[in-house]
């Protein structure tokens, strides 16, 4: 027989064990809770990190293989869901993101989506960022929770978003003298004329290394000298050089040379007699000599001058667009100077775009020759790119136009007719600016 007492008892262990059962499930929903959300947390920077290789990686195609949205397959402004499966290998550079973000886990098929956008317009999302071309990659994702569904929720949304930029910093200078010692390593002199929407950096120590003697008039955005000037009262340069400001890097050390064949296309190649001919990229071996009032025109691509070098001279007509000449010496030739002289009319133009990129004249560094490259008497001469002899002189004098994109390069730069030079803000047509791949958003 139960007594009262024992009947009591029995009623308070039900109690408890009711508490028990109730205590149980609200510690079981809070461990449930922390538990999605931190499998959330967890999907969500997954997505995150997904979203910035993709954006990354597309913005690093589109800046080694051409900024242009409109063309490729890429619709500027207009946000392109990935394929499924991704494109391989990818074609542009919107494929190129949607690959590293299935790299990343991330594909747009089942719970999750994926989507690219590129464009040159300013970026959506970022202020006082002006890129040269943004790419934005969209990554969503809704995984399950574990224990959301005893409370109705079986998944939740996520929803991140990366965008990178490509930004081109133009060159400081269009005009680089590399000689470390020589005096007058540039130079001014006579009545000459420099015109340079741009910087001019000399990088002798001597204390004339930086020399203008006669009436000169040198105007440039910026003028750092290394070691000191010599500058005549009658001569005027704007703004006043920078001395001693240190020794700049050559712009173009870590260009590649081109590898010389030993089979020779054309050797001692010559043309005059106001003869006309249009010339193919290959190895010219003895040099490219054009005169006589001749006519000749130079079609896309690399030429390579194995010794000899070239020479345009005494009235003759040269045209070529897209074209990059490379002056060396090698397989038992020996080196000669680029010279432009008499009354010629040259109309030459640098690749914008691919490895030679605004190389319009690349002096093989590893050679030297005692002749000086030069550039006169020629009113007609429209240069368009960068002319790089970073162990020869360069003498410019007569006359150039003043619109396009020319820089120079040399161990010492000479002056002593007009030349004007004008500043590459993309370095499509100089080769000579830098590209920063970074994301903004």
């Amino acid at each position: 027989m139960n007594s009262p007492a024992s009947r009591y008892l029995g009623r308070r262990d039900g109690q408890a064990g009711l508490f028990v059962v109730l205590n149980l499930t609200v510690l079981l929903a809070v461990m449930g809770l922390a538990i999605d959300v931190g499998w959330g947390y967890f999907r969500k920077h997954a997505a995150q990190t997904a979203a910035d290789a993709a954006a990354l990686a597309a913005a690093s195609y589109a800046s080694a293989n051409g900024l242009t949205c409109g063309t490729g397959g890429v619709v500027c402004g207009t946000a392109t869901p990935c394929n499924y499966p991704n494109v391989s290998p990818p074609t542009n550079d919107l494929e190129v993101g949607c690959s590293y973000a299935g790299a990343n886990g991330y594909y747009n098929t089942g719970s999750q989506s994926v989507s690219m956008m590129g464009n040159t317009t300013a970026p959506p999302g970022v202020s006082g960022n002006s890129p040269a071309y943004w790419v934005q990659a969209s990554v969503t994702d809704g995984p399950f929770t574990l224990f959301g569904n005893f409370a109705g929720v079986s998944a939740f949304n996520i929803n991140t978003v990366a965008t990178a930029a490509v930004t081109v910093i133009p060159a400081a200078a269009c005009i680089y003298v590399l000689d470390s010692t020589a005096s007058q390593a540039f130079s001014a002199t006579g009545a000459s004329v420099v015109t340079a929407t741009c910087g001019i950096f000399v990088n002798s120590n001597s204390a004339s290394a930086y020399y203008e003697y006669g009436s000169p008039h040198v105007t440039a955005t910026q003028i750092l000298v290394n070691g000191g000037t010599s500058i005549t009262s009658a001569s005027s340069v704007s703004p006043t050089p920078t001395t001693n400001a240190g020794a700049q890097t050559d712009p173009l050390a870590s260009l590649a040379m081109p590898t010389v064949s030993s089979t020779c296309d054309h050797t001692n190649y010559s043309i005059g007699n106001a003869n006309t001919a249009t010339l193919s990229p290959g190895v010219y071996c003895g040099g490219i000599v054009i005169q006589g009032n001749s006519r000749v025109t130079f079609n896309p691509g690399l030429y390579i001058v194995n010794g000899g070098g070239m020479s345009f001279g005494n009235g003759t007509v040269v045209t070529g667009s897209g074209v990059t000449f490379f002056n060396t010496g090698q397989n038992g030739y020996t080196a000669g100077p680029v010279t432009n002289t008499g009354n010629t009319t040259v109309t030459l133009s640098a690749p914008t775009s691919g490895t030679y990129e605004g190389m319009l004249i690349v002096q093989d560094r590893n050679i030297s020759y005692l002749g000086t490259n030069s550039f006169a008497n020629s009113a007609n001469t429209v240069f368009s790119g960068t002319m790089y002899f970073p162990s020869t002189k360069i003498t410019y004098s007569g006359a150039s136009s003043t619109s396009t994109y020319t820089a120079l390069i040399g161990k010492t730069v000479s002056f002593t007719g007009s030349a004007a030079f004008k500043n590459d803000p993309t370095g499509t047509y100089t080769g000579l600016a830098a590209t920063v791949r970074s994301l903004i958003r």
